[in-house]
């Protein structure tokens, strides 16, 4: 069955959702912390996630001055299967 991601930037990243990202793309080394993991996504000017029902299969983040400057920091997307497709949505929400 080939279903849709829902994109949202409205909604809080759980911190256990972040891990297993993180961990699906192997960087590893962010999943340490994840105390630490939850507050850089937490802080992060914006935020959009691509979500299969419940599982957070997609995150892109950026950093802005809200005036000119706008730079994307993160952007995973799961690797389970038929991601790639939703990675547009997700990227331009950013």
């Amino acid at each position: 069955m080939n279903r849709r991601a829902t994109i949202d930037s409205s909604a809080p990243v759980d911190a256990e959702d972040l891990y297993q990202l993180y961990t699906s793309v192997g960087w590893v080394a962010y999943t340490r912390d994840r105390d630490a993991l939850a507050t850089a996504i937490g802080n992060s000017t914006y935020v959009v996630t691509a979500r299969d029902g419940n599982e957070l299969i997609g995150l892109a983040r950026g950093m802005s001055d809200d005036v000119s400057i706008s730079t994307s920091r993160t952007f995973w997307l799961g690797l389970n299967g038929n991601t790639v497709e939703w990675g547009v949505p997700c990227w331009r929400t950013v």
